[in-house]
């Protein structure tokens, strides 16, 4: 008779959000300008995530997945949360 299987170890959002900061395109490789803006909380990044607008890094609006003009990309696709 087989056992069930243990439950998966304890996971903590605050350190996936954490290590998640990307710093260039996966697309392309080049580098994305710093920030001029402070990190968005969780609760920000998910609403602008399901609302289909946001901010991004500059505070230029842009789709969640999107860079604007300036070349900074929005905040959840910075995060890698798109």
């Amino acid at each position: 008779m087989s056992r069930p299987l243990p439950p998966p170890p304890a996971f903590g959002w605050d350190l996936l959000m954490e290590t998640r900061d990307v710093t260039h395109d996966e697309e392309t490789g080049l580098p994305y300008p710093e920030p001029t803006t402070e990190r968005p909380s969780d609760e920000e990044l998910w609403a602008w995530v399901f609302d289909g607008a946001c901010p991004a890094t500059d505070g230029c609006e842009v789709e969640p997945d999107g860079t604007c003009p300036h070349g900074h990309p929005a905040w959840p696709r910075r995060l890698r949360i798109v």
